[in-house]
């Protein structure tokens, strides 16, 4: 049976964010284990695997000879500990797509090049996907159709990002969480709209990785004013934190903030009026009672969370605490809506070189259905004109060493130019589906030869049609009249 190429999506457009942080766990598990390819990719027929996990999206993509057994190898894996939760059960949408073949080409290039995030054009996917291939071919699990495949990916990004205006402006996760707590300062005091941004707010910032990096820009660059080079005009300050303190020093350095321990988090969370969430942790870092707790008289005071990571850092019952507003992934769907509507434009755009793209890689995989055959045949051809080398030379024993050589590379010259005609015009067939002029997919069913409905008169013609196709003979008997010994 022929490889097919599967993928298995499930994203923020499919389920809720209880119901994907529970898949991406129970992915993360599968993709950890120590005998993912002796036990779950043996079983499941599949010969090459990836996975994409990202805070919107867990994706598995397979190659796999038993499409039927590989998906619902994949559905049994991710989904039932998210099913059998009442929370985390989508009430309406179907959680898991699959995208089969050049469909899910076309889907991780979409993917890759930000027109299937939630903030449309985003650039962050990008990196995140170059390193899941890189992930992926450390653990072995990469072949050649899903290596070229996510190298494709990597390169027809940069070309819609180069190409379009698609990834032009503020198009991150990272920007969207900031013009949201942008907008929740503005709330806290009617009459300063959100071009104040947050000036003289306490922010906090969780991670130091690339999402945590972007947001302490655009804190800085953009929707807000809270890091100046003096902290003392606006009363305002930059804290960052990060399981890494070398990283979060380095990154509050470099803007101008304060680093903070992760173990200072329950006495600075107190202190801050927002904080963004953006750590890579498996389970969550400020719980409801660690809030509780550190805020004692400041119980009633306002305080912004925004957890944009997957799995969540910010316990979900901490929403229940007085003063406390928390948001998540799904909270940036208005935002994410705006951005929408204002790149559809740039969205046609990419989708045009995505679909040109897909088509291209999906030509080159069903070439590759002809390797084995070419191989076989050259093989055969090779030991043929090996036997029929040496008798010659063996009967023309008197031959010098160089006349010898002439006529090996004579024989050698005749064998690949015979084989060239057929070796090509069979992988372009099967690129093109047998769709391409002169060997079209009716005549090919012409080849059953050995079927009762043929006479010998049409088995003969149909044999005769494939040769004439093979070796890019002229169709008109008329050419071939006096050319073909009798």
């Amino acid at each position: 049976m022929s490889p097919r190429l599967l993928a298995a999506s499930i994203t923020n457009r499919t389920a809720p964010i209880t119901f994907r942080e529970v898949v991406a766990q129970a992915a993360r598990r599968l993709w950890d284990s120590d005998n993912l390819q002796t036990d779950f990719m043996a079983r499941s027929g599949i010969q090459e695997m990836v996975l994409l996990s990202t805070c919107n999206r867990t994706e598995i993509y397979a190659l796999t000879t038993h499409t039927g057994e590989a998906a619902v190898a994949l559905a049994k894996a991710l989904l039932p500990a998210a099913s059998n939760s009442a929370e985390a059960r989508p009430a309406q949408t179907p959680a898991l797509t699959f995208y089969h073949n050049i469909a899910a080409a076309e889907h991780i290039f979409q993917v890759a090049s930000g027109m299937d995030s939630l903030m449309i054009g985003e650039t962050e996917i990008l990196g995140q996907v170059r390193q899941t291939y890189e992930i992926a071919q450390a653990r072995r699990t990469l072949g050649p159709v899903l290596h070229q495949l996510f190298r494709d990916a990597i390169r027809v990004a940069r070309r819609t990002h180069t190409e379009t205006p698609i990834s032009s402006g503020a198009t991150s996760i990272a920007y969207a969480a900031v013009v949201l707590a942008t907008r929740w300062a503005a709330r806290q005091t009617p009459g300063t709209g959100t071009s104040s941004g947050l000036r003289g707010r306490r922010v906090l910032v969780l991670g130091a990785g690339e999402i945590g990096r972007r947001v302490a820009l655009n804190l800085r660059q953009d929707a807000a004013r809270t890091i100046v080079r003096d902290r003392t005009e606006s009363g305002g300050d930059l804290l960052v934190t990060s399981r890494t303190w070398a990283h979060a020093l380095h990154l509050a350095e470099e803007l101008q903030g304060e680093a903070i321990p992760l173990a200072d988090l329950p006495q600075t969370i107190a202190t801050v009026d927002v904080a963004i969430s953006a750590l890579s942790a498996a389970q969550p870092v400020l719980t409801k009672a660690m809030l509780e707790n550190a805020r004692g008289s400041r119980a009633s005071n306002p305080l912004c969370l925004i957890d944009i990571a997957m799995p969540r850092n910010i316990d979900p019952q901490v929403a229940c605490l007085p003063g406390v507003d928390l948001f998540n992934l799904d909270d940036l769907k208005e935002i994410a809506a705006k951005n929408l509507q204002e790149r559809q434009a740039a969205l046609a755009a990419a989708g045009e070189i995505v679909r040109q793209e897909a088509s291209n890689f999906w030509r080159w995989f069903r070439a590759r259905r002809a390797v084995p055959a070419i191989v076989e045949l050259r093989q055969q051809a090779e030991a043929i004109r090996q036997a029929e080398l040496n008798e010659a030379l063996h009967r023309l024993g008197h031959l010098e060493p160089r006349d010898q050589e002439i006529i090996r590379a004579m024989s050698a010259g005749l064998v690949n130019k015979l084989l060239h005609a057929p070796t090509t015009m069979v992988k372009e067939q099967l690129a093109g589906g047998f769709s391409e002029t002169g060997f079209s997919g009716t005549e090919f069913s012409r080849l059953r030869l050995l079927s009762e409905e043929f006479t010998e008169k049409e088995s003969s013609e149909a044999y005769l049609h494939l040769f004439r196709a093979l070796f890019a003979l002229p169709e008109d008997d008329a050419k071939m009249q006096g050319q073909v010994p009798s």
